[in-house]
């Protein structure tokens, strides 16, 4: 979820992206940096802008049960 946060925040570095990830993953970073270099079109961007924030209504739904 850093990473994804990061990414509609605004950072497209995929060495900085990379560094964000979970301890549990077993990849390297080199190997998730490597995955992350991408053009990050603007559509593209704006739909998982989208989708975070559907993703952050429904985690607050879930906390209220």
């Amino acid at each position: 979820m850093a990473i994804i946060r990061a990414i509609v925040a605004g950072e497209h570095d995929p060495q900085v992206l990379a560094a964000k990830k979970h301890h549990r993953v077993k990849r390297s970073e080199a190997e998730i940096a490597a995955a992350l270099n991408d053009d990050y079109r603007k559509e593209h961007l704006f739909v998982l802008q989208q989708e975070l924030n559907l993703y952050d209504v429904y985690q607050s739904q879930i906390a209220l049960m």
